[in-house]
């Protein structure tokens, strides 16, 4: 199948495990351990400022891939 001919729901199902798959390699045997305090405090601080991450379409762009 070609990413044109993915929905909007099945690319972003695409692109949420490609990011899952990545971070579980990066981590690896880090995953499960804690956060360091300092950054508990940056997560947070981005949280509370309301920074929001960029849409399916503007990953797409990015990428160079054309949604249909």
């Amino acid at each position: 199948m070609n990413v044109g001919e993915l929905s909007q729901q099945e690319f972003k199902d695409l692109v949420k495990e490609s990011i899952a798959e990545a971070l579980d390699e990066l981590l690896g045997d880090d995953a499960g351990l804690e956060l360091r305090p300092e950054v508990v405090e940056r997560l947070r601080a981005s949280l509370a400022a309301g920074q929001e991450g960029i849409s399916t379409v503007e990953l797409a762009n990015r990428l160079g891939i054309k949604l249909t």
